[in-house]
């Protein structure tokens, strides 16, 4: 609130070194609970409050350090720390021109990469060493984006604005023609870039080891540049030769789109064999003009 001063401020100022260590301790404790309060919001129903406790406490360094390293890459203070978001696996918050999402297992962790994905920065499994390495959490890190609907109300005037609906197809169809079935189709899991679909830090562009982040492969060819739209929520992402049934959501305009991308492709289809059965029968009636003869033959060519 205004008048009151942050330790970050407090630590600019020339102050004893006694003063400082308490002031450096004091924000580790903030980062600290901060942490906790993150991993928190992580369901763990059939663990006691004991293994719920060990398990937090295991991992409140680790999320303590990504909370100082976004900081200070970022430039952010601990009130700069906003939750930005909520969803069925997560909770999302907002460190400077960064995004952190804390949550349960994704549906699918390992997934198709395709440009039209926001390429995180990091993205891995929170592990349970004692319970045989069970996943129990999922921690990701990206660029922040301008999302295309905060409210329902927003997404409404999306699904009625005709340009918006093909917009969000043309980019279900990208990955359907690529082999890749995304069945959470919904604007709210879509947002604009802010900057090239290239993760960053201090700065500099990263090469992301695919492995490291639940992807399959590097992205190959056109880079997305500021505007783009691009999927910002993974959990329902699957290989088409998955083959096993996969979940989705009644809100979602994947049965929509897949009918009519089947459709589409069943039309291509038949109009290629048409094309080619035209080739056929012009190809088998060629006549043949021989010199010197003043015949002509008609003769089927195979």
């Amino acid at each position: 609130t205004q008048g009151e001063v942050t330790i970050e401020e407090l630590q600019e100022l020339k102050l004893s070194e006694e003063a400082n260590e308490k002031l450096n301790a004091k924000l580790e404790t903030q980062k600290q609970e901060i942490a906790r309060e993150m991993l928190s919001s992580i369901p763990l129903e059939k663990k006691s409050i004991k293994e719920r406790q060990q398990l937090i406490s295991d991992y409140i360094p680790t999320i303590a350090r990504i909370i100082y390293e976004l900081q200070r890459e970022q430039n952010a203070r601990i009130v700069d720390i906003e939750r930005i978001g909520r969803g069925g696996y997560s909770k999302v918050y907002q460190i400077g021109e960064k995004v952190l999402k804390i949550g349960k297992p994704r549906e699918t962790y390992k997934i198709p990469n395709h440009p039209r994905i926001l390429q995180p920065l990091t993205r891995t499994n929170l592990i349970d060493e004692r319970d045989n390495n069970k996943i129990f959490g999922c921690i990701e890190v990206s660029d922040r984006v301008d999302r295309l609907c905060e409210s329902k109300e927003q997404e409404q005037e999306l699904k009625d604005n005709e340009e918006a609906v093909e917009k969000l197809y043309q980019i279900y169809k990208e990955l359907r023609d690529d082999g890749i079935v995304w069945t959470d189709v919904r604007f709210a899991n879509v947002g604009k870039l802010r900057k090239k679909n290239v993760p960053e830090l201090d700065g500099e562009e990263m090469d992301v080891d695919p492995e490291a982040v639940g992807m399959d492969k590097s992205v190959k060819g056109k880079v997305l540049e500021v505007g783009e739209w691009v999927i910002i929520d993974t959990d329902y992402i699957w290989r088409e030769e998955d083959n096993k049934s996969m979940a989705y959501s009644k809100k979602s305009y994947f049965k929509e789109f897949e009918r009519r991308w089947y459709q589409e492709r069943q039309g291509k289809i038949g109009e290629k064999f048409k094309r080619r059965e035209n080739d056929r029968e012009q190809e088998g009636c060629t006549r043949r003009y021989e010199l010197g003869s003043g015949k002509k033959k008609e003769e089927e060519e195979r």
